[in-house]
């Protein structure tokens, strides 16, 4: 009895861990697919990065909003970056961030409850 109180506390803790680090890494899987979704998208349209261009809601975040299955759109941040504009040659990098909300944190760490996920992508610009 006495040697699963030891080892048992240690058990679960290992367990837990293994499904936070799990879970994180799932979140990060779904941003880099979001991420490279949306850059693929915006590297054929290059319009979309003119200065004049301003639609709300910005199709290259619809698309890496469609394409982060399972996280909240709400708390989703796209950041575009056209490397050194726009043209045709020229590089667009999408980055995407997502907080991702640690169950188990008040346990191991106290005050810090989320961790913030990011994932880029950068393509060249086709079109």
């Amino acid at each position: 009895m006495v040697e699963f109180a030891l080892v048992g506390m240690i058990v679960l803790m290992l367990v837990i861990g293994i499904f936070e680090v799990g879970r994180t890494v799932w979140n990060y899987n779904t941003l880099a697919y979001a991420a490279r979704q949306a850059s693929r998208y915006a590297s054929v349209r290059s319009n979309l990065g003119d200065a004049n261009y301003s639609v709300t809601p910005n199709p290259i975040d619809t698309v890496a909003i469609a394409n982060a299955a399972g996280l909240d759109p709400a708390q989703l941040t796209v950041t575009k970056t056209w490397i050194p504009d726009n043209n045709p040659g020229g590089r667009v990098q999408i980055t995407v961030s997502y907080p991702v909300n640690l169950i188990a944190s008040p346990l191991f760490a106290p005050g810090s409850s989320s961790l913030t996920v990011r994932a880029s992508s950068t393509l060249t610009i086709l079109n």
